[in-house]
């Protein structure tokens, strides 16, 4: 299916928009999307757009700064289209067409520029932000991103002997982190051994005794009564002069 995308703006005429639809209809397609004219709206209608497309269908623009606004979210866009197995056609870039759907378009002459620019405009970028850190460094009122973890209370905790497991469930951060921050160095202490409850070595019951109880009581109330299982209330109640009945 071909599918039509066309961008307005406030500063732009309705003969522009309507220049576009005619472009992206005489080309092919048979449906045509148009976006709001602020950015949120922009993006959502873009979205829209490609979660309504499936495998096997094209989408046709008239300008590629219509679909994108730099050449790197241009990339990004057409990387996730392939990736779905999408096209596109945008129909002027700077002059030539950009054809998904042609063999060898990703190490296209076009495509090639189109990297190259994205990762110059990239190497731009990076470069003006260190320059305004080291500015800002200069005057002392950079600190950088603050720790999103208390380091000071994982340390803290670690040597009040609580576990890695028990810090993580206390900061709710995951244990990774925590060791993280302990180092290469922290070993978990060894669990303290439990200590073992002598077993008390219980008289044996007295099959008399029992008897003499179940002529007044029931056998859950004997068994309670004495400690013991109701089966073995049973056996001691069949139990005479030693010998079993």
């Amino acid at each position: 299916m071909m599918i039509g995308y066309v961008r307005t703006s406030p500063l732009e005429p309705d003969a522009d928009l309507a220049a576009q639809r005619a472009a992206v209809t005489a080309f092919g397609a048979s449906k045509v999307f148009m976006d709001g004219e602020l950015l949120t709206d922009r993006q959502r209608a873009r979205d829209a757009v490609l979660a309504f497309m499936r495998e096997g269908d094209c989408l046709v623009v008239q300008r590629a700064d219509r679909f994108a606004r730099t050449p790197a979210e241009l990339l990004r866009l057409v990387d996730g289209m392939t990736r779905r197995r999408l096209d596109l056609v945008v129909m002027s870039v700077g002059g030539p067409t950009l054809d998904t759907r042609t063999p060898g378009w990703a190490s296209g002459a076009l495509m090639t520029s189109i990297r190259g620019i994205a990762a110059w405009e990239r190497a731009v970028r990076k470069e003006k932000q260190r320059v305004g850190i080291r500015r800002v460094q200069a005057l002392g009122a950079y600190r950088g991103r603050q720790p999103a973890i208390n380091a000071q209370l994982v340390r803290d905790l670690a040597r009040a002997g609580l576990r890695p497991a028990q810090i993580a469930r206390e900061m709710k951060i995951g244990r990774t982190s925590v060791y993280r921050v302990l180092g290469p160095g922290y070993k978990v202490a060894p669990k303290p051994p439990v200590p073992r409850v002598p077993r008390v070595r219980r008289e044996p019951l007295n099959p008399a005794v029992i008897q003499t109880m179940l002529r007044s009581m029931g056998v859950s109330e004997v068994a309670r009564s004495v400690g013991c299982s109701r089966t073995s209330v049973y056996r001691l109640a069949d139990y005479a002069d030693g010998k079993w009945r």
